[in-house]
């Protein structure tokens, strides 16, 4: 019930680097040395119109305009798919992000490197970084 929350908009799509349609699948991932598996692991990736489970990905740019949001945070939590936003997107949203947390997910795609990726990105643009549990918090600097 998001009538309480008078600033919330509840928008049906998933986060993604640009606007296109994407589906969740479903990951069998070897955890621990692969001696285990995480069967509760999924993963994002594009898929074609005729997919009846695909969802709309936007990109943060078209949530930005279309909304008039400046000055706000992000939290990220998108099972992979940062590496996409940070890899392929545009990042002019982070010039409006004074505080950005998120948990990276290199264990799905260990060969992506997406926590040095984000790290140099966010180090460049003069974010500090912090850790708090599964969530890294980037901080502009003042």
């Amino acid at each position: 019930n998001t009538k309480q929350f008078e600033n919330v908009i509840c928008i049906n799509s998933g986060v993604w680097y640009r606007n296109h349609l994407v589906k969740v699948y479903p990951s069998r991932v070897p955890i621990h040395g692969e001696k285990s598996y995480s069967d509760g692991a999924f993963y994002i990736r594009e898929c074609n119109e005729y997919d009846d489970n695909a969802s709309m990905g936007l990109s943060i740019e078209k949530l930005e305009k279309d909304y008039s949001m400046d000055n706000y945070m992000v939290k990220m939590d998108i099972e992979g798919a940062e590496y996409e936003i940070f890899h392929d997107g545009e990042l002019r949203w982070l010039d409006n992000a004074p505080l950005v947390v998120m948990e990276t997910h290199e264990w799905l795609l260990p060969e992506s490197h997406v926590d040095e990726l984000v790290d140099n990105i966010m180090r460049k643009r003069g974010y500090s970084k912090s850790q708090l549990g599964e969530n890294t918090i980037f901080r502009r600097n003042a």
